[in-house]
């Protein structure tokens, strides 16, 4: 696939330096965020309409809850792909974060409920949404192949400084919901959780993928 005609960037906390300034602030002043928060709103309507057939709601309600979703950590990211010219339509985002184990409040089904073994750096892929006029042209995979190695580049140099054996990528998806997308791509169930509102009922699988680390002294 040609992406010669599309900029891809890594927004993290690091990047511009500000190392005593809180995540949040710094992604709030991101020109990309407006475009963001649209972008993964109306992905998040039309998989409920595929899915469901009709729309959950607003899950994302605002800019803020776009920003709770990475919380204030400097280890989280996100990758965005945008068409290059400067005023370019957001087309796909990926985000995660490192995992650390439960949210204090783990009565919401979408939260994590396990913790991390021991020698295991996780990292919660926490969304990958692309813009319904993108869709069906191979940028989900795309953005999660890119996840992926970004993942796997902190998780050697954190390896190096740490008793860290292994890299493993975590996720949640609705079980009606791109099962066989991640299952292709090597992700396996780890364990259900419920969900049930008013007006739909389904389990929510929670997955993984233990991601291979390499570097340039590996020969294996």
């Amino acid at each position: 696939m040609d992406h010669g005609s599309k900029k891809v960037q890594t927004w993290t906390a690091r990047r511009r330096s500000l190392q005593h300034t809180p995540h949040t602030a710094v992604l709030r002043e991101s020109p990309l965020l407006p475009g963001l928060f649209k972008t993964i709103h109306l992905a998040y309507l039309t998989s409920d309409q595929k899915s469901f057939g009709t729309s959950a709601g607003d899950r994302l309600r605002s800019i803020d809850d776009l920003i709770l979703v990475l919380r204030n950590d400097p280890d989280s990211f996100i990758i965005v792909l945008s068409q290059s010219d400067p005023d370019g339509e957001i087309l796909s985002t990926a985000s995660c974060r490192r995992y650390y184990g439960p949210d204090r409040d783990t009565s919401k089904p979408w939260a994590c409920t396990h913790h991390p073994a021991p020698g295991v750096d996780e990292w919660e892929l926490k969304m990958v949404a692309t813009h319904p006029s993108a869709q069906g042209k191979g940028l989900a995979s795309y953005m999660l192949g890119l996840a992926e190695e970004e993942v796997i580049r902190r998780s050697l140099v954190k390896a190096t400084d740490t008793a860290q054996s292994r890299t493993k990528m975590i996720m949640c998806i609705p079980e009606t919901t791109f099962a066989e997308f991640y299952a292709r791509r090597g992700y396996v169930k780890d364990y259900t959780r419920p969900f049930r509102d008013t007006s739909t009922t389904f389990n929510i699988n929670f997955i993984s993928k233990i991601l291979e680390l390499k570097n340039s002294g590996d020969t294996r």
